[in-house]
């Protein structure tokens, strides 16, 4: 039964992802009757309203109410996140979704960066080996992407400024919620509806202030296909976050770190096939660097997990050890137990315990 549900979390996740992110650039990407859709602030909105939607009845299902913590304290890691949304969705204008995946794989260091200016975390060696690897890896594909744009050397410089703006803004939610999780013991359903609540007033206020909500709404109007990609790409999105929670819940995050790792292989594949992207050789090379990184990250963690408990179990049995030991200085029919009990004497030959005072020879 746990083996079904494990494959029930890794199917949930690869496929409410893989169509997430088909969705995502085909939205950008599509020329439709009067052009592409042009609105990431709008995507963004649609993300959030159908969180809420899929948040809201799981509070109400396990009576979770909105949680300890003030509801302002969302407000940060809601802007992040909305802002981290925006630049991955705006770097598609000016790179591949496969570049953009792999980009996302080098989160690394920026999480650790993060993780040091909030809580004062400390990583081992071995964390920085494997980001630099990654950012090598990263850093061949992108080399290794062929032109086909116009402007190409700005639009690349552009949409690595993206890429960099989305990986800083999302370390930063990522760890902002580790902070706030650990304060306020939240849920995920409640810390999930906060930050979209948030986001969905921060990208209406957007819309509204850049007359981009109207356009929108004109566009999707008159090019009804849109709406269904929307609609499909927002769900996936909703839906894919419950099987994140859920995977995590049950499982861990190392089982959830590595079936995110075969769904972003996938990604990327899909997104080869169904869009034609050219990825050279070197680019090949790059795609190993950064997945064999992440692996060998996997296993490390998996290796100090056993450490960890295997550690764990020898302080368990060393207490019991120690308590045996206690148990022995205990009184001994009524009286302490004598120095010379038990004992042997330097010939080699054991003593016969004395007898406490007052027992009968039987």
């Amino acid at each position: 039964m746990h083996a079904a549900l494990l494959v029930y979390c890794s199917l949930g996740l690869l496929v409410a992802y893989l169509l997430w992110g088909i969705f995502q650039e085909k939205i950008m990407s599509t020329e439709y009757t009067t052009g592409r859709f042009e609105s990431s602030n709008f995507l963004v909105f649609s993300n959030r309203m159908f969180a809420l939607m899929v948040a809201i009845p799981m509070m109400v299902r396990r009576n979770e109410g909105l949680g300890k913590a003030p509801f302002y304290k969302y407000a940060l890691t809601s802007l992040s996140n909305t802002l981290s949304s925006w630049c991955q969705l705006e770097a598609l204008k000016y790179v591949s979704f496969p570049v953009q995946v792999l980009a996302k794989s080098s989160k690394m260091v920026p999480v650790m960066i993060m993780g040091r200016i909030l809580s004062g975390k400390r990583y081992p060696w071995y964390e920085y080996g494997v980001a630099v690897v990654v950012g090598a890896g990263v850093t061949t594909f992108l080399l290794s992407q062929e032109g086909g744009k116009d402007d190409d050397n700005v639009t690349q410089f552009s949409g690595v400024l993206l890429m960099l703006g989305y990986l800083m803004s999302d370390s930063f939610t990522s760890q902002w919620q580790d902070v706030l999780f650990k304060e306020y013991e939240l849920s995920s359903y409640q810390m999930m509806f906060g930050i979209n609540a948030f986001s969905s007033i921060f990208t209406l206020a957007s819309l509204l202030s850049t007359g981009e909500l109207f356009s929108s709404m004109t566009f999707l109007a008159q090019n009804p296909d849109c709406i269904w990609h929307i609609c499909a790409f927002s769900t996936a999105g909703a839906v894919g976050q419950t099987f994140i929670f859920l995977t995590i819940k049950e499982f861990g995050p190392l089982v959830f770190t590595i079936v995110s790792t075969v769904r972003q292989l996938l990604a990327i594949i899909l997104s080869v096939i169904i869009f034609g992207h050219t990825v050279a050789a070197q680019g090949m090379l790059g795609a190993v660097m950064v997945f064999v990184a992440i692996l060998y990250r996997v296993w490390r963690k998996d290796v100090e997990a056993k450490q960890a408990k295997e550690k764990a179990k020898r302080a368990k049995d060393s207490a019991v050890e120690h308590k045996g030991d206690e148990e022995d200085l205990k009184l001994v029919d009524g009286e302490p137990r004598r120095e010379h009990d038990s004992m042997v004497l330097e010939s080699g030959k054991p003593i016969m315990a004395e007898k406490p005072l007052g027992s009968t020879s039987s």
